[in-house]
């Protein structure tokens, strides 16, 4: 990929919200968020559909499996940077130590589900 091509890939658009620490917007940020790393073709890494390749034998992986787990490295690399421009640093220290971002995900999504699903009880009993 050329320079250009790289930095469009390695940003997200400003249209995707900064994922609030209360959890208040995890609805928008998730689908924004779901959409422009689909366009970017990583989504897989998110949901766990692009498995990282693994070589065929017990052996060292042959040639072409070594480029392949790293091109998926370099990818996943890619899709946990991009998650990490969009949350909150506290969130990003929790996550840090995941090392994909499957991982990544799945735990955030676990914790601001539950803090949406309290976010909008409340905002509905200060409306009520």
């Amino acid at each position: 990929m050329s320079d250009t091509t790289d930095s469009l890939r390695d940003s997200l658009p400003k249209n995707i919200p900064v994922l609030d620490t209360r959890g208040e917007n995890w609805a928008i940020f998730l689908v924004r968020f779901r959409m422009a790393v689909k366009a970017k073709k990583l989504w897989g890494h998110f949901d766990g559909s692009t498995p990282r390749p693994a070589p065929a034998g017990a052996t060292a992986p042959t040639a072409t499996e070594a480029a392949a787990m790293t091109e998926w490295d370099n990818h996943d690399n890619t899709a946990k940077y991009l998650l990490s421009q969009r949350i909150p640093d506290s969130l990003q220290m929790s996550l840090d130590n995941l090392p994909t971002a499957a991982e990544q995900w799945k735990t955030m999504s676990d914790e601001y589900a539950v803090k949406n699903a309290y976010a909008q009880t409340a905002i509905r009993q200060d409306f009520l």
